[in-house]
């Protein structure tokens, strides 16, 4: 409240004598009134938010028959005039809000701190690689609580991971929460696939897995390579990523060609049958689609029979 100082007449005394005049005597008072001032204040719904959050404000004021200004340091927006808004505030710190609350004899102002807490410094550690089927630890840091995709709640966890992946984690701190992540490369040791056995003169095709980078014994830098061996051969491949290297070994058998013989050239009369019997191999098939060493045969002219062993 405030006062406010008048002066007042308030009445007269006359003094009569003779053949004189009349002489008024004014008395002054002073008077003290009690004159309103606004009573400001407002609420919120929080005192402490996260970075980038948002406030809902409210005009309590009394007496504000000239209305309010708000004062927002670091929020947007950063002045107002409404009596109840939002205000979101994008860098953390601590903030003194104030409102001023007007009347037609003066103003009064409300206070309150507003933190702003900064979001969690997550960190899910780093990247690292894993042998498959062993076991690591991956351990984060930068808050209070833990909360992880595989539904771990500690800062560290213990995995045996079945692949490469990405394990994250929602890290929280002062309520505010941030996440990050962390890659584990799984790698295998050196393999090379392919047929183990081949005939004199044929070509193999030899694969290696898995990886990213390879070195074969016959020089070549390629996933796979084509070979032709001419006598049992043994291969070789480094293989190299970014966990790790290891090599592997291949051996390629070479079979010499079998020596087929169809047997000898007969003659039969017309309409009589022949027995004709290959030797040399053990799997054969003739040109008349028989697999059989040894087939019956009944042509009506001259033929010429194969086998293939």
């Amino acid at each position: 409240a405030g006062y406010y100082r008048q002066n007042l007449m308030i009445g007269s005394d006359s003094l009569v004598g003779q053949g004189s005049k009349e002489i008024f005597v004014a008395k002054i008072v002073n008077a003290c009134f009690d004159l309103p001032l606004p009573e400001a204040g407002f609420t919120s719904n929080l005192l402490e938010v996260c970075q980038n959050g948002c406030i809902s404000f409210s005009d309590t004021s009394l007496g504000a028959t000239m209305g309010r200004t708000w004062v927002f340091p670091g929020g947007t927006p950063s002045t107002s005039t409404l009596a109840n808004l939002s205000v979101c505030f994008n860098v953390a710190g601590t903030f003194n809000v104030s409102l001023i609350a007007a009347n037609d004899y003066g103003t009064d102002t409300a206070f309150a701190a507003i933190i702003v807490h900064p979001p969690p410094a997550a960190n899910a550690g780093t990247d690292t690689c894993a042998a498959a089927g062993t076991s690591i630890t991956l351990t984060a840091t930068g808050g209070g609580a833990y909360l992880w995709n595989t539904g771990d709640t500690t800062a560290s966890i213990f995995i045996t991971p079945a692949g490469s992946g990405t394990y994250y984690v929602i890290v929280t701190l002062n309520n505010c929460t941030w996440g990050d992540g962390v890659n584990v490369n799984v790698y295998y040791p050196a393999v090379i696939s392919g047929i183990t056995t081949i005939c004199s003169g044929e070509s193999a095709t030899l694969i290696a897995s898995p990886g990213d980078n390879y070195l074969w014994s016959t020089g070549e830098t390629s996933k796979s390579i084509l070979v032709y061996p001419l006598t049992d051969s043994v291969f070789s491949v480094t293989i190299s990523d970014v966990c790790d290297t290891s090599a592997a070994t291949f051996s390629l058998a070479v079979e010499p060609l079998p020596v087929v013989f169809a047997g000898n050239d007969t003659t039969i009369s017309l309409g009589a049958s022949a027995f004709l019997s290959a030797t040399g191999g053990t799997g054969y098939l003739w040109s008349t689609g028989e697999t059989t060493a040894s087939i019956t045969v009944s042509p009506e002219s001259m033929t010429v029979f194969f086998v293939t062993a």
